[in-house]
């Protein structure tokens, strides 16, 4: 009795075994590769937590400042890097701009503690495709994500995105009546 259960065990064990196996080999396949870079680690913990809960994401690289972040790009390829605005050094503003001459079909999602206009067009303008305030819930974290990742561009504020738009409309027709001119 005893041999048939601890034989039962040790296959079971093997069985497991293979399927971590399995798991663990096929694991970075078909995934969107995150790098998240944030100067708190409490942060970047929270949010790999969270990104681990959807099955298609991965974070392959975790880093606290711009230079740890094109170290990391120089060895691997992202899809997609969240950044801290306020980094230490070279700002989450100017690492995006890097990132992007570096790797132009990476995309870039800004993480910041600021909710103003005046940062998430700055954001925009250096090549990001979102900008998400920390003070977001989960859901709306990985909606920002989604979003960047299928091409479309998220700003956290809904009062934002309307005056981000009349900013480009504004912009847009000066420049036609210029040329009109």
């Amino acid at each position: 009795m005893w041999l048939l259960i601890d034989s039962l065990r040790i296959l079971s064990q093997r069985g497991l075994r293979k399927m971590k196996s399995k798991a663990q080999h096929g694991a970075g396949k078909n995934k969107i590769r995150i790098m998240v870079v944030d100067d708190h680690a409490i942060v970047r913990q929270g949010l790999i937590k969270l990104i681990e809960t959807e099955f298609d994401l991965m974070v392959c690289s975790e880093v606290e400042n711009a230079n740890q972040a094109l170290e990391a790009m120089g060895k691997q390829e992202f899809d997609l890097a969240i950044v801290d605005i306020s980094l230490e050094g070279i700002n989450g503003l100017e690492l995006t701009e890097i990132m992007k001459l570096r790797s132009p079909k990476m995309i870039v999602l800004i993480l910041s503690m600021y909710e103003g206009l005046f940062y998430a067009q700055r954001a925009l303008r250096a090549g990001a495709s979102g900008y998400v305030a920390k003070y977001e819930a989960a859901e709306k974290i990985i909606t920002a994500i989604r979003l960047v990742l299928s091409g479309k561009i998220y700003v956290s504020d809904s009062r934002m995105v309307k005056n981000i738009s009349d900013t480009t409309s504004i912009i847009d027709d000066s420049i036609n009546t210029n040329k009109a001119t």
